[in-house]
């Protein structure tokens, strides 16, 4: 087969040294062509001085004369105008590559590869941003592969365009056009061309070696036997590989939409369920409440409070805490207060108040404060569990004698027990503001003795096993002590 530029025939290393030494400022040109071969100027000979080494320029074609005289390096001259040496350079590494590429007769062809996005086949109304972003990821159609090829043409025309080489096996009938990019690509007029005339093409660049030192083994490695510096200009099988994306991105879309459909299923069943269990509620608090309701009648209210009493059991337990010993042997008069809603405990009321009152010591010992929120955990998730009367614990609002009850009736009780220890001075209590409002925790035993006293003489005289005990408590404190002095009134109640 005929080459138009055989280059075979020229040293490998006198070529490298050509094109390095073309960055230098006044380089002499030290190749020209010659019947289509390269020829550097140390391959002259003295016969061949001036006009009569018939060479030609690499880059323009001008005609060249060889100077081959003493007194200045060996070296080509144009004959008339001079071109840029540095294009010389670029057309003599386009042969190169060419020759290469003929030379092995095979090349690595890269993985054909969509653009997610090519073909429009995205369907961005999904509510799952994943599978949109999967839909928009690279389509591999074809793996890299290995292309043995029988015949190549170099720059022959192929209808309205002139590739710079085109390869193909014997028998398989399409050829491939390659084009070698140093700095000129293929622009979308020639891509235009390409796609007219029904062929795959490909281009590779090897515009990083321009101005580069050239080695033969590394054009082999990028033209040859590499493939990261080649593209698909055009690829035969685009509308298979159009269809194929079109087919993944369809399955992708049909997943989330399976998906979406099963989580919407599992949100139904969720939010029904919350419903039912919502309802349940519901209708457990009102039966609660109802039941609530009931029990502070008075008269049920009576029977609730003195079924709780019991001394035996009180004595017990006041024997095992841990204040006994410096309290005891009888339980003092503040860890035996009445209070509305003691009968949402299952226990006598000494008990829980012991509770409460160990908890504000132990606070005391690690110089705490202590809150409500403290108190209640105790009781609502802790080992005290078992001492709440949970069918009165639900939360309502309720007016029971002169005062309002706004938690359920446990902590309304504790509450109001804070609210004595307050006014004892066993804590700095100024009333309920929030559930986890703290209240220091005071040195003192009882601080305000004349309050206590009074207390003492309040609780033995009035009936403690009624509902409104703590409106009670209050008015009868208030009429007995300070009837003469409406504004020294006093509130027990939270």
């Amino acid at each position: 087969m005929a080459l138009k530029h055989g280059i075979s025939n020229v040293d490998n290393l006198k070529l490298e040294e050509y094109f390095n030494s073309l960055d230098s400022v006044g380089i002499q040109l030290q190749y020209g062509l010659r019947d289509g071969k390269i020829l550097h100027i140390s391959e002259l000979t003295e016969k061949d001085k001036g006009l009569a080494c018939f060479c030609k320029c690499p880059s323009c074609d001008g005609e060249l004369e060889a100077r081959l005289g003493s007194k200045r390096r060996h070296h080509f001259a144009h004959y008339k105008e001079a071109c840029n040496i540095a294009a010389a350079q670029q057309t003599a590494l386009h042969l190169l590559a060419k020759e290469i590429l003929i030379v092995n007769r095979h090349i690595m062809l890269p993985a054909y590869v969509l653009n997610g996005s090519d073909g429009d086949f995205i369907d961005d109304t999904l509510s799952n941003y994943d599978a949109i972003n999967q839909q928009l990821e690279n389509y591999e159609y074809s793996e890299p592969i290995d292309y043995e090829f029988d015949h190549a043409v170099l720059e022959k025309r192929l209808g309205s365009i002139i590739p710079d080489i085109v390869i193909w096996r014997e028998g398989y009938g399409r050829k491939l056009i390659v084009e070698i990019a140093v700095t000129h690509f293929v622009d979308d007029m020639k891509r235009s061309k390409i796609i007219e005339q029904g062929v795959s093409a490909l281009e590779i660049d090897i515009s990083q070696l321009h101005n580069e030192k050239i080695d033969r083994n590394m054009l082999k490695e990028i033209i040859v036997d590499g493939y990261k510096s080649k593209k698909w200009i055009h690829n035969l099988n685009y509308e298979k590989a159009l269809s194929k994306l079109a087919e993944r991105n369809a399955g992708i879309v049909a997943q989330a939409k399976k998906e979406e459909a099963e989580r919407q299923i599992r949100i139904e069943k969720i939010v029904k369920k919350q419903r039912e269990e919502a309802l349940i509620k519901e209708k457990k608090d009102q039966r609660r409440i109802e039941h609530v309701m009931n029990a502070i009648k008075k008269e049920n209210y009576r029977v609730i409070t003195s079924n709780l009493r019991n001394d035996e059991l009180a004595n017990k337990h006041f024997r095992r805490t841990k204040i006994y010993n410096s309290l005891g042997p009888e339980i003092p008069f503040y860890l035996d207060i009445p209070v509305t809603g003691q009968i949402a405990f299952t226990c006598d009321r000494r008990i829980w108040q012991m509770k409460v009152f160990e908890k504000l010591l132990f606070y005391k010992q690690k110089d705490w404060d202590i809150s409500l929120y403290n108190i209640w955990k105790d009781f609502a998730e802790r080992r005290d569990r078992k001492l709440v009367n949970w069918e009165f614990a639900v939360k309502q609002t309720l007016q029971i004698g002169n005062k309002n009850y706004t938690d359920n009736l446990a902590i309304d009780a504790i509450k109001q027990y804070l609210s004595y220890l307050g006014k004892l001075d066993f804590i700095e209590y100024g009333g309920y503001t929030n559930f986890k409002k703290r209240h220091a925790i005071l040195s003192k035993a009882i601080g305000d003795t004349t309050i206590s006293e009074r207390l003492r003489i309040v609780l033995d005289s009035i009936d403690d096993d009624v509902p409104e005990i703590d409106s009670n408590v209050e008015d009868v404190y208030n009429d007995f002590f300070h009837s003469s002095n409406p504004h020294a009134r006093i509130r027990f109640h939270n």
